[in-house]
């Protein structure tokens, strides 16, 4: 029995060893858990802390593709623009290099054609070599005629200043014994060296005139004794301006042809005034 409850006791107090024992494990592992819960819980609130701020990252992230979704579109349209305007370059490039190729076709024709024009112009100056010799002497024979015709408008030029200068000096004779008086415009029975001049008739106005058909129509009156077939020579400011012959006379007006050679008819225009020289 003493045995017995010598193990009893050695049990109860290896028990309350273990119960002991037990207990401060556990109350450290309580301490442990509530250390562990207390940094659990502050790294919960740094998590919440850095939630937060990935939120508002998240949200500023979101605000940003927004935006560069925008951009993007943007961006899209302006490609889409570029992408037409090249499809618009290319066709027009296109046409261009057609446009070329017809160019360098009409080039290429036309280089033909020159060179033919010049086998023909070659020959066409071997031609005129052979010809020169005769288009000289036609030239020749036009500025001889061309002279001629010029120095007959000279002549006339010539003869009718002089036919007025020796009326005048005649008429100044006949009216004063001093040389002195008036001036007449009807001149007759004058001459110089002994040849009898024409005369200067009264002044008239052309009535009309055509010099491409050669006909001039001057005013008339029985005063001027104009006739058929007459040539007269027209005076203006003391130059002849050409030759016309008397086609038809009637009551208030003459019909006349301008003669070859009167190219100073070309300023006279209807209502010209003009001296008859006959």
């Amino acid at each position: 029995m003493k045995n017995l409850s010598l193990i009893l006791r050695i049990l109860a107090i290896v028990a309350a060893v273990a119960a002991t024992t037990l207990f401060f494990i556990s109350k450290g592992k309580l301490a442990d858990m509530d250390t562990e819960l207390t940094q659990t819980k502050q790294v919960l609130s740094s998590t919440q802390t850095e939630l937060s701020d990935t939120q508002n990252v998240l949200q500023r992230t979101e605000t940003q593709l927004k935006r560069e979704q925008n951009n993007l579109a943007e961006t899209k349209a302006e490609l889409e623009e570029t992408e037409s305007k090249f499809y618009a370059s290319q066709q027009e490039a296109t046409r261009a290099k057609n446009a070329l190729e017809e160019a360098n076709t009409q080039i290429t024709s036309l280089e033909n054609d020159a060179r033919e024009l010049k086998a023909d112009l070659v020959a066409t100056q071997e031609e005129l070599a052979n010809a020169s010799r005769e288009a000289e002497i036609n030239q020749l024979n036009e500025r001889i005629a061309e002279l001629e015709s010029k120095n007959e408008e000279l002549m006339v030029d010539l003869e009718s200043k002089t036919a007025i200068a020796d009326a005048v000096t005649a008429k100044k004779q006949q009216s004063s014994p001093n040389g002195q008086g008036g001036i007449d415009t009807t001149i007759s029975s004058l001459s110089v060296g002994g040849e009898p001049i024409q005369r200067i008739r009264l002044e008239t106005t052309v009535n009309s005139i055509s010099t491409n058909d050669g006909l001039i129509v001057l005013d008339s009156n029985p005063e001027l004794g104009l006739s058929a077939g007459q040539t007269i020579t027209l005076v203006q400011d003391l130059k002849a301006v050409g030759k016309v012959q008397i086609q038809k006379i009637e009551e208030n007006y003459a019909v006349a042809n301008i003669l070859p050679g009167s190219t100073g008819t070309k300023k006279l225009s209807s209502g010209s005034k003009v001296q008859l020289l006959l």
